[in-house]
């Protein structure tokens, strides 16, 4: 029973005597009770005021006085409710997530249980009705009081007194973190921050980064700086506060390491360039390159990207103007470039250079030499082969291919083969090969020189040692600034041509005159001719006081030492040797004349030459011979013919007008150039009735510029003017 009900119990006495009678009894109901004795044997109605366990004890007496004694312990139980609850003791400071805090109060009487009053957010986790518990704060907790209070199956003791804990918090959640969150391996100085988290210490910011990344600076506050390496992974960047209680909640963001592209791998296409103008449709390609987005292609200068620009694959066009270099590829992405890889470009746009040529280089003409082959080895980059061939050779197979067939005619002459290729971008450099050609041997002449007669001029040379491959000889003798073949002279005849035949005719006493020989040998083949020598031409007037003046345009081909000056006194034939003059002279005065109409003049050579013409001896050459006799002392008409000759325009380019006076005789035109060569030559008309003057218009546009020298001569007088070509 609860005391808290006053509670009641009846008490009766069922004692029994055996053959006696029961007298008296005295019973004792225990502490509380109301009554607490009685002597009857009841029934009794005892109250009870306090609680617990109650001892019952009857004793009782018969009339033969025997007595009885029982005491039944703890027979009943008044139960009350438990003591007041004594002071709690235990941690009066934890932390907001604490676990395992132990709490405790002494033990209250009459107590079966315990009920234990906690702060919100503290979970009781063990010693649930006792008097020792332990106690989890949660996340959430707060600061309040601890309060325990004895229970039993009659009701609740007294609280005890409140027992105040303070809770301190944890810091808050973590914010959503600000930075980037797609990043390159190698980037460096990346800034990640959240707001600063309430009840943080200042110094209570934990994050983690993913593998290959590291903080730079303040790593342990709200705001920090973080460097990729290329090692770098993708991952969670955290964070989280903490105190002294411990750390708050957690804030993710997922990091994406982007990785640079892989190196771009060799390049497959076409290295060699080799057509012209331009090469269309080139193909260039690398392999897909790991982690590339786009590819990066470069190409030599004058080429050009025509279709597939940033991807693996590349047409390309190569123009006229391109030139060697190299194709580059550069796989790229957001984060940047990854290895390139390169293809060096040999761009030919002009053929290799030719080879060497092969073939005979020394031939023949006589017998000719003809399907003599020469070639070169195939010229890289070329469209055809350009052969030049020696003057007088020509190709009769083969032409614009690297082997040829080559005839060489009778006139051929040694020179270079060469050859060269071509295609549509232009010419390679060529290659040449030195052909001697065995051609007819060069015949120098000896001399020329004035016949006995002074009729003809007598062209005079030696004959080579060995005449087996030579068939003639041919004269040439230069007419107006050309020399023309004039005769020949077989092999076997003597070495000397007199000048007879060919027209116009070579007067000896009207000019001096060149000759040139040459040899044809048995094939037909003519050697080149020789240099020439020039016949003296010898010119005599008379001088004041009778004196007679020569004049002479002098020898060439060979070095005169001095010229013999020979007189005929008689016009007998017979000339004697008056005197001589230096080699360099072309003028001689006979002071002392005879007194003769029949007085001639020549000049020879005096000179080391010596020719051998055959049959002959020959180591002179002679002049023409000019007659003095007509020249008349006519001093009026020298006179009047140097008044009356005039030549105009002079300078001239076109024509000249040469004017001479009327009434003498036998007028002869002659022009020489400045080294005394007789250009012109003609027999002027003449009216000796008249008293005016004549003028003779000359064709000079043929005329080579420079100096000329027009003389006008008569029966009895000679005279010059000088003329300027322009």
């Amino acid at each position: 029973e609860c005391l808290n009900g006053t509670p009641s119990f009846t008490f009766t006495d069922a004692s029994i005597a055996s053959g006696a009678t029961i007298n008296s009894c005295s019973c004792n109901f225990g502490a509380g009770a109301s009554p607490p004795t009685s002597n009857a044997q009841g029934p009794h109605t005892v109250l009870y005021t306090t609680g617990g366990p109650k001892h019952i004890s009857l004793t009782v007496t018969d009339n033969l006085s025997a007595n009885d004694n029982e005491t039944k312990f703890s027979f009943i139980n008044i139960i009350d409710v438990p003591e007041p609850a004594d002071n709690v003791s235990g941690s009066v400071t934890v932390c907001q997530g604490q676990n395992g805090v132990t709490y405790s109060t002494p033990a209250i009487i009459g107590a079966t249980g315990y009920t234990w009053t906690l702060p919100s957010g503290a979970i009781l986790i063990s010693g649930v009705n006792t008097p020792n518990i332990t106690v989890n704060y949660g996340t959430g907790a707060i600061s309040g009081n601890i309060k325990v209070r004895g229970t039993n199956s009659c009701g609740n003791g007294a609280l005890s007194a409140n027992f105040p804990v303070t809770i301190e918090p944890l810091p808050s959640a973590a914010g959503t973190i600000s930075g980037s969150a797609s990043v390159c391996k190698g980037n460096t100085s990346i800034t990640y921050s959240v707001s600063p988290v309430a009840n943080a210490d200042a110094s209570g910011y934990v994050w983690t980064i993913p593998v290959g990344a590291s903080i730079t600076s303040s790593i342990n506050t709200n705001i920090i700086t973080v460097n990729y390496s290329m090692g770098a992974q993708s991952g969670d960047i955290t964070v989280h506060a903490t105190n002294t209680c411990g750390n708050g909640l957690t804030s993710t963001k997922s990091i994406t390491v982007n990785p640079y592209p892989d190196a771009a791998d060799i390049i497959a296409g076409q290295a060699l360039i080799t057509t012209c103008p331009t090469t269309t449709g080139v193909i260039y390609s690398i392999p897909l390159v790991n982690n590339a987005s786009s590819y990066n292609w470069t190409v030599p200068s004058g080429a050009s990207i025509t279709s597939g620009t940033g991807t693996n694959q590349i047409t390309v066009t190569y123009g006229a103007g391109a030139v060697s270099g190299n194709v580059t590829v550069t796989p790229v992405n957001s984060c940047g470039n990854g290895i390139m890889s390169s293809l060096a470009i040999t761009v030919n746009t002009l053929p290799d250079m030719a080879g060497v040529i092969t073939g005979n280089d020394t031939l023949t003409v006589c017998p000719a030499s003809n399907g003599l082959v020469y070639s070169v080895s195939p010229i890289f980059n070329t469209d055809k082969y350009i052969w030049s061939l020696p003057i007088g050779a020509s190709i009769v197979n083969g032409d614009s291919t690297n082997s040829i067939t080559v005839n060489f005619s009778p006139s051929a002459i040694s020179g270079k083969i060469s050859v060269h290729g071509k295609n549509a971008c232009g010419n390679g450099l060529s290659s040449s090969l030195s052909i001697y050609i065995s051609t007819v041997p060069t015949q120098g002449l000896c001399m020329v020189t004035v016949d006995n007669n002074s009729q003809y001029n007598k062209v005079i040379w030696e004959k080579p040692g060995i005449l087996a491959d030579i068939d003639s000889f041919r004269i040439y003798r230069e007419v107006i600034s050309s020399f023309v073949h004039i005769g020949s002279v077989h092999r076997d005849s003597l070495s000397e041509y007199i000048d007879k035949t060919y027209v116009p005719s070579a007067n000896p006493n009207t000019t001096n005159f060149r000759y040139k020989i040459s040899i044809v040998d048995t094939c037909g083949n003519e050697s080149l001719l020789s240099t020439h020598h020039r016949t003296i031409f010898l010119q005599a007037n008379q001088g004041v006081n009778g004196v007679i003046n020569l004049s002479w345009v002098p020898y060439e081909g060979a070095t005169v030492s001095f010229y013999r000056i020979l007189r005929d006194s008689t016009g007998s034939g017979t000339f004697v040797a008056i005197d001589s003059v230096p080699g360099a002279n072309t003028v001689y005065t006979d002071a002392s004349p005879p007194a003769s109409a029949k007085i001639r003049y020549l000049l020879e050579s005096i000179w080391t030459t010596s020719c051998s013409s055959t049959r002959n001896q020959v180591n002179t050459t002679r002049s023409n011979i000019k007659t003095a006799s007509a020249i008349v002392t006519d001093l009026t008409n020298h006179a009047n013919l140097n008044k009356e000759f005039s030549v105009y325009p002079n300078p001239a380019s076109e024509t000249v007008n040469i004017q001479y006076p009327a009434g003498l005789k036998n007028y002869q035109l002659q022009v020489f150039d400045a080294l005394g060569q007789l250009v012109y030559a003609e027999e002027l008309a003449t009216d000796s009735a008249s008293n005016g003057s004549i003028t003779k218009q000359l064709d000079v546009s043929t005329f080579r510029k420079g100096i000329y020298f027009i003389n006008i001569q008569t029966e009895n007088s000679n005279t010059f003017k000088r003329l300027a070509i322009q």
